[in-house]
């Protein structure tokens, strides 16, 4: 599978997830409401078209969920290596116990990642 192809197929996945058991890992900040996490490298392309896509999510949701932006080049690195976690950018949204509600991978249409923050905040 050329690499075109199979960036062309990890940016369509969007995967809603029910239940999982909650996160740990020493770089999540603790919050009382929801968390949008994103997983980003400074080397995707894709990671930069998803970027003002993400913060204008925060803009208007960031009353009722708080969001954090991790590199996994550096400070995410940890985290996103202990959770095997693969490709990049990758999006969760976390409930307060950090049991994970919502992933998705590469570019998630705009729409697609609005519908799940608000179905995350029930809206």
């Amino acid at each position: 599978m050329s690499n075109c192809v199979l960036c062309l197929f990890i940016g369509i996945i969007v995967s809603l997830i029910t239940s999982c058991s909650p996160l740990t890992g020493e770089t999540l900040q603790e919050s009382s409401k929801l968390t949008f996490i994103d997983f980003y490298s400074d080397e995707c392309p894709n990671c930069m078209v998803m970027q003002p896509i993400v913060q204008s999510l925060e803009k208007r949701y960031s009353a009722q969920m708080s969001f954090q932006y991790l590199n996994i080049d550096t400070d995410g690195k940890s985290l996103f290596d202990s959770l095997g976690l693969r490709g990049n950018p990758i999006f969760l949204i976390l409930k307060p116990d950090n049991t994970v509600i919502y992933k998705g991978y590469g570019k998630v249409p705009e729409l697609a990642l609005e519908n799940a923050v608000r179905k995350a905040i029930g809206i």
